[in-house]
Parts: structure tokens; sequence; C-alpha cells
């Protein structure tokens, strides 16, 4: 799917997204960027998603809406209304149609919810049967795979979880390390009955509860991320997996210094073949955008993109990756506008900080109190005779 729209649907007046290679949804609380997101899903994965629940003892009616409160969660069938209408890839799209769809041997879309810390209890992730029955099943999913990674995924000789040899670059994962981590070590518990999650700072071992609150947000999307670079290969992921990876709130409890080294991550993963959709608050994430652009169409060099990073050790693996940014990557940006019947999605992809429309001009409204207080403090200054 390259395109796809919505119309009346929840909060949402009207929605036309087409997909880059890195997607950004910006807007305020409650627009409707994870409605749009987990529609996403459902039109790419329903007849994966059904079976999911069918086979943890849900008995599915042909009905949207009842279907909507145990996908999304309690009310949510509420968003379908009469003249809703959806459309991927130009045609319209009857959701009965998506919700009893043929099941695929992979899911097609990977989605990390924002509330992705509550996957994890006491430093394990939790069942899917763990959760309540209206829990949102993005995030239901996203702990079965977590589960599914750590039991598979790590090996157990040594229990080493971040960083993990062979999966990530060299020089990302050492970037992370030192933002996020800060120099220490993710390991598994394997000395008590019950396995769980472990902070090695070399002089101490800190239990999940004891991390700070940004480590506790980064580590389940990093697993996922492992997950994801373990399963590409070498950029050709059609067909085998997933092909589209959704990240909600990428930025929760990071410093701007961890986001940039988290960005890198989302760089290899488009490396890797897939496209990237994420929503977020960050101006971080943004200036990225912005910057890739110009350097675009300037047409920059990857050392530019060294530069932009402060990345003073210049590995072949990591040119290759800004190589691939540089000259092949396409980034795109939407803002859930709220207007007084709705919210309208517009495409601000050019993120011109000089264009009339403030929309565009401040980001969606990311740097309008920014924009706002050098104004304020410009004129003040000016005003007075000595300061």
């Amino acid at each position: 799917m390259k395109h796809f729209e919505a119309y009346n649907l929840g909060q949402i007046k009207e929605a036309s997204i087409e997909l880059g290679d890195f997607t950004v949804f910006i807007g305020p609380q409650a627009s409707g960027k994870s409605i749009l997101l987990q529609l996403f899903k459902l039109l790419l994965d329903g007849g994966n998603i059904s079976k999911q629940m069918k086979n943890h003892g849900v008995q599915l009616k042909n009905d949207a809406r009842e279907f909507f409160d145990l996908y999304m969660g309690e009310g949510m069938g509420k968003i379908l209304r009469a003249n809703s209408l959806i459309k991927a890839d130009g045609r319209i799209v009857d959701l009965s149609d998506s919700i009893n769809g043929k099941e695929n041997l992979h899911d097609r879309v990977a989605y990390v919810p924002a509330q992705r810390v509550l996957a994890m209890a006491q430093g394990w992730p939790r069942p899917y049967s763990d959760f309540r029955l209206m829990d949102p099943y993005v995030l239901k999913s996203f702990s079965s795979r977590l589960q599914v990674w750590l039991d598979f995924g790590v090996k157990k000789d040594s229990g080493m979880v971040f960083p993990h040899q062979g999966i990530m670059d060299k020089d990302i994962e050492r970037l992370i390390n030192k933002a996020i981590y800060v120099n220490a070590s993710v390991n598994l518990d394997q000395s008590s009955p019950q396995m769980r999650l472990m902070l090695d700072t070399g002089e101490t071992r800190l239990s999940y509860m004891g991390w700070s609150a940004g480590q506790r947000e980064f580590t389940p999307l990093l697993m996922q991320i492992y997950w994801l670079l373990q399963n590409s290969n070498s950029g050709n992921i059609k067909g085998k997996h997933h092909q589209f990876v959704i990240i909600e709130e990428p930025e929760m409890g990071l410093h701007p210094m961890a986001i940039e080294a988290l960005m890198l991550s989302f760089l290899e993963l488009i490396s890797r073949g897939y496209k990237v959709i994420v929503s977020t608050h960050s101006t971080t994430i943004l200036q990225l955008c912005w910057a890739v652009g110009l350097m675009q169409k300037i047409k920059a060099a990857p050392d530019d993109l060294f530069e932009l990073f402060g990345i003073t050790r210049k590995s072949t693996s990591l040119r290759k990756i800004f190589e691939n940014v540089i000259t092949q990557a396409t980034f795109n940006t939407y803002y859930f506008d709220r207007k007084a019947d709705g919210v309208v999605v517009r495409d601000i992809s050019r993120l011109d900080p000089a264009d009339e429309d403030q929309g565009m001009s401040e980001w969606g409204g990311l740097t309008a109190f920014g924009s706002k207080a050098s104004e304020i403090i410009s004129n003040l200054i000016a005003s007075k005779d000595e300061f």
C-alpha cells in the first residue's frame, strides 16, 4: 500500500496519506493519529488480527463497531459513522473484508504502541492473556513479540540483550549505549526462578524498576528494532515478513541527544528496506526530516550526515546507510490540524520555516512557543534604553 485515505472517522474529517520511506505524524493529543495508524495496520493485517483474537478465545461477530472495541479499545467502535469512508490506493475499503480477510504468513505491519511500557511487568513482557479483553490489540501483540524475541533471539549462554552483537550497526549501537544506557548493559537474570531483565552498570545490577524512565520506555522499543533488523535480509524484505514499522512517540522519556541516537536506528531500518511511520511531539525528529530534505535538494554528501549527528568515526557500514538516506529515501510529514468541525490532516513535508502558513512554518505548532517567546523578548529588549 502506498496511499490511504479516511473521511469522517472519529475526530478525523479528512486524511489523505502518501507513505514515504519515513513518514511522520504530528499534532495535538486526541487528534486521531493513533486511530489512523491502527486503521492502517488493520487494512494490511486484518486476517491475522482476527486469527490471533480467535486463538485467545474471542468470539467475533460480523460487526465492525464491536470489532473496533475489541481491536482499538473499549468505546472505540463509536468512531465508525454512517458516512465514514476509507480508501486504500484509491479503492474504497469495506472494513468487513479487512476483518475477515486472508491470513498472511507474517504480519506486514510491526506496531510499537505509545503504551509500550505497559507491556513490561517487573522486567519481563506480559503474556497476551494477561491483558484485559478490550485492551488495545497492538499493545497485546507487541508484548507477545517481545516475549518471543527474548525466548528465541537472545543467546541463553551469554544472556546479553544489549548490546547484542551482529544485529545493529556497531556505531549506532555505541551511540545508543552512550546516550541512553550510559555504557551499561542489559542482561537476562537467569539466577532466579523468574526470568527478568537487569541493567548491569559494572558496579551493580539494577532491577527494571530501578532504571530511569527513559531506559524503561526505550528498552521495549529497542528489542522490537533488534527483532526487525534480525529478520531483514540485506534490504530485500518484500514478502518475507514485516514491511512497515509504526512507532508511536519514540521520544518518551528521552533527552534530545538520546533521540538523535534513536533516529540513527530508524535510518538503519530504512536502509534495510522497511518503511517507518512515526507519530511524535519531538522537534528533533522533525529537524532531521527538514535537514535531510534540504540535503537531498542540494545533493549533499554522506559526510554531511556524519557532521549532522556529530560522528567522527566514519565507518563503511554507516556511510552505506547515509548514502541510502541522501540518495533514495523519501521523508513525508503530516499535521493533524484540529478545526471546529473536525481534524484535517495536512501534508507539510516541506517544513518551510518561512512559509506564510503557520501550520507549515511552526511545524504543526511544535515551534510556536519558541517563536513567540523570541519575538516577545526581542520587543522587550528593543523597548528598553538599557539592558
